[in-house]
């Protein structure tokens, strides 16, 4: 990797706390445009999004009146599988800094549609790109674009370490947009708090995931947990340091799933948002409980799928195997099947819509 001066890793660190602050995704791309222009100098700066299937592409510039006229958007959604950025990284994946250059020479490219119809009016020549998919059929590029090639591998460098931070802020900024509506979206809950750690305000669901995750214990003055608040005082430090690596979520797991914490911190000394999801294990019981059966059949019905006897199932609810029989005759009769067989696949089918 190219050697970095202390100037290019100032830079960076200060692209890093610009990505950091909180946002939603509609201010994204402003702040993404932002910390390239502090990385890299261009003579425009681009976030676009490129729907593979659909061969269409949306995006933003910087400055304003570098945009492409919308006649012109439509040229580029013709030649979108000509661009040799979005092409490799449709097959590649890759997590490093690309120019046009790199696949491209000068010749070929200014013979391409995609140069003549659509970038030659754009004045671009070359352009360094970082990318990410954000869906199995969607890429977000954040693009740099110069009218001479002249892209070295110094800023390769520097785009490339940003990648990971980008795609950190993304995700925070999809989280933080949906964070109005956050108490009623199943397993996830926001909780805000002072920068000394002090909860001023949690969404309500946030108390029973601490008592599943984390015990009842508290941490005096702060009402989080002392595992998390550590894991937190963690990452503040982190945050406030020259290290670059992109901030990691804590997980804790439960008896009832997983229940994972994201740290969303913007300037320092201001508000701290910590992002919570709960992805719950599969319970069988809860599962068959969708059957409609009373409690009791319910359990019948899970040790039937475990290939329990009625003797065995009669042992194990504290009844006689005949008490078990006439549950199975009701259960056939409500669940309109007719024998153990066609019930444990009724039931499976239940777990798997559960």
């Amino acid at each position: 990797m190219t050697r970095l001066q202390s100037s290019d890793f100032e830079a960076l660190l200060q692209a890093i706390r610009i990505l950091g602050e909180p946002r939603t995704l509609d201010a994204f791309p402003g702040a993404a445009m932002q910390v390239a222009r502090v990385l890299i100098p261009g003579i425009s700066y681009s976030y676009t999004e490129v729907d593979l299937e659909q061969r269409r592409s949306v995006g933003v510039m910087d400055p304003l009146d570098s945009a492409p006229a919308p006649d012109l958007i439509a040229v580029m959604n013709t030649y979108v599988f000509q661009h040799p950025l979005i092409a490799t990284f449709a097959q590649s994946h890759d997590a490093g800094a690309q120019m046009i250059s790199d696949f491209i020479n000068a010749r070929d490219y200014h013979r391409m549609e995609l140069y003549a119809d659509f970038y030659r009016l754009l004045d671009t020549d070359d352009q360094m790109a970082i990318q990410l998919r954000t869906a199995p059929n969607r890429i977000v590029g954040l693009v740099v674009n110069r009218d001479r090639r002249t892209f070295n591998e110094r800023e390769r460098t520097l785009f490339t370490l940003l990648h990971p931070h980008l795609i950190q802020s993304y995700q925070n900024a999809m989280a933080y947009s949906v964070l109005d509506d956050v108490a009623d979206s199943g397993g996830q809950q926001a909780i805000w708090l002072a920068s000394d750690g002090r909860m001023i305000h949690a969404t309500r669901g946030v108390a029973p995931l601490f008592d599943r995750y984390f015990g009842s214990r508290r941490v005096l003055a702060t009402g989080l947990p002392e595992s998390l608040f550590k894991w937190l005082r963690c990452q503040q430090a982190r945050a406030g340091s020259d290290d670059l690596r992109p901030l990691q979520p804590l997980h804790a797991d439960g008896p009832e799933g997983r229940l994972s914490v994201r740290l969303v911190i913007g300037s320092l000394g201001g508000t701290i948002l910590l992002l919570l999801h709960e992805q719950r294990a599969i319970r069988p019981d809860r599962a068959f409980a969708a059957l409609g059966l009373s409690p009791r059949r319910t359990e019948v019905v899970r040790w039937v799928v475990e290939g329990k006897s009625s003797a065995e199932i009669g042992e194990l609810l504290g009844v006689k195997s005949r008490t078990v029989e006439k549950h199975l005759e009701y259960i056939f009769e409500q669940l309109d099947v007719t024998s153990r067989a066609a019930l444990v696949a009724r039931a499976l089918q239940s777990l798997r819509e559960g």
